[in-house]
C-alpha cells in the first residue's frame, strides 16, 4: 500500500494510505492465475473439442487479460502452409462455442470477451500433440516386459 504525505490548512502533516489502487503495469495475483487458467482452457478447447479442420495445428500461445476482465487477448500461431485469413475467420466463427465452454469450465461473473491476435507461423513437428497417433505403428506387449522384470 501506498502513503500519501497530506498536509491541513494548519499546517500539521500526516501520511495516510492512498485509497487509489496502483495497477498501472502491475497485475495482481488473481489476474495472473485468471490469465493462466483462460489459457489452458482455451488451449484444451481447441485442441480436443473443435471439429473445424482449418483450426487443425492451431495453437493458443498467450492470453492477455483487461483490468476489468471484460476482454482478453488470445495470442495464437498457425502450422506453416495454413491461410492466416482462413484460420483468423475460423476463430471468430467459434468464439461463441470457446466463450461457451470457457463459462462452463472457469466460473466469473462475466466470461470476457475474445480477440485473436496472430503471433507467428510455425513448422508442425512430429511431437505434435494434435497428430492422430498412428494406428499402424506396433508395439511390445507389457507382459513380457512385465514377465522379464520379475525372473
Amino acid at each position: 500500500m501506498r502513503l500519501v504525505h497530506l498536509e491541513d490548512p494548519c499546517g500539521e502533516s500526516a501520511s495516510v494510505p492512498a485509497m487509489k489502487h496502483e495497477r498501472e503495469g502491475n497485475t495482481g495475483h488473481r489476474h495472473q492465475r485468471l490469465e493462466g487458467s483462460i489459457l489452458e482452457e482455451l488451449r484444451a478447447i481447441v485442441r480436443d473439442d473443435v471439429a473445424d479442420a482449418t483450426l487443425f495445428g492451431v495453437r493458443i500461445t498467450a492470453v492477455a487479460l483487461s483490468p476489468d476482465y471484460r476482454n482478453a487477448r488470445v495470442h495464437f500461431v498457425v502450422p506453416k502452409g495454413h491461410v492466416r485469413a482462413e484460420v483468423e475467420r475460423a476463430l471468430e466463427r467459434a468464439t461463441p462455442f470457446l466463450r461457451g465452454r470457457l463459462a462452463e469450465a472457469i466460473e466469473l461473473k462475466r466470461t470476457p470477451d475474445l480477440r485473436f491476435v496472430f503471433e507467428a507461423e510455425i513448422a508442425l513437428g512430429l511431437d505434435d500433440e494434435s497428430e492422430p497417433p498412428d494406428s499402424t505403428a506396433q508395439t511390445a506387449p507389457a507382459s513380457s516386459s512385465a514377465e522379464s522384470r520379475t525372473r
